[in-house]
């Protein structure tokens, strides 16, 4: 049994100092670190990150990344969640800061939720129908902010390789007019695994109370 990778695994309890150990904790059935001196158990747990796919007619919002990790490569507006905010306040705010565009919790629809493995991470991705809100054409976490056809991504490196396979199938439910819901795990073997796919859900999404939605109306 080995411990679950991830870059989160510490080598001396939190909570007292002392060293942590591996063990399988009573009533547990996962290896994990812990410390023998006052029963802190160090769980590793994926992070969050949220996105949003902006689109109109034919077109989906792109940004180009000015900052590491994969700087000049081109991406979603997207990035992980705060503590104290829901999932769709995190991909709101997140495009807010990468394009200043701004919307309503209201009109995020939910398009795919997927586990990766290698890296410990859930993604989840909202697509948000454009309605002509104002935008910056660039940002300072954005070089660009475009609009593109789904031909125009040819020769635009990508952040990262499973947009190239997620992308291609939104810009197909897009010419469709017909979106659905995936949910699936890139497995650490770098195989695709899709557990539910095409679930047809074009309602809005309903909204709980937050005293953190007024920032994105």
């Amino acid at each position: 049994m080995a411990l679950p990778s991830g870059e989160r695994i510490m080598n001396f309890c939190s909570n007292c100092g002392s060293a942590l150990e591996s063990f399988v904790p009573d009533g547990d059935n996962v290896l994990r670190k812990g410390c023998l001196s006052c029963g802190f158990i160090h769980y590793i747990n994926p992070t969050i990150l949220v996105a949003c796919v902006v689109h109109a007619d034919d077109r989906v919002m792109w940004i180009k990344r000015r900052t590491e990790p994969r700087i000049n490569t081109w991406s979603l507006p997207s990035g992980f969640m705060e503590l104290g905010e829901t999932l769709q306040e995190g991909a709101l705010r997140e495009l807010y800061e990468e394009t200043g565009l701004k919307a309503s919790p209201r009109e995020l629809r939910l398009y795919s939720v997927g586990t990766i493995e290698a890296i410990n991470q859930v993604h989840v991705h909202f697509r948000l129908p454009y309605k002509g809100q104002d935008f910056l054409r660039e940002t300072a976490e954005a070089s660009e902010v475009r609009f593109l056809k789904y031909e125009e991504l040819h020769g635009r490196e990508l952040a990262y390789p499973v947009l190239n396979l997620s992308s291609q199938t939104f810009y197909q439910e897009m010419k469709a007019s017909k979106y659905g819901v995936h949910i699936g795990r890139i497995k650490s073997s770098g195989d695709i695994e899709v557990s539910q796919a095409g679930l047809s859900i074009d309602a809005p999404m309903k909204v709980f109370s937050s005293n953190r939605l007024h920032e994105f109306r």
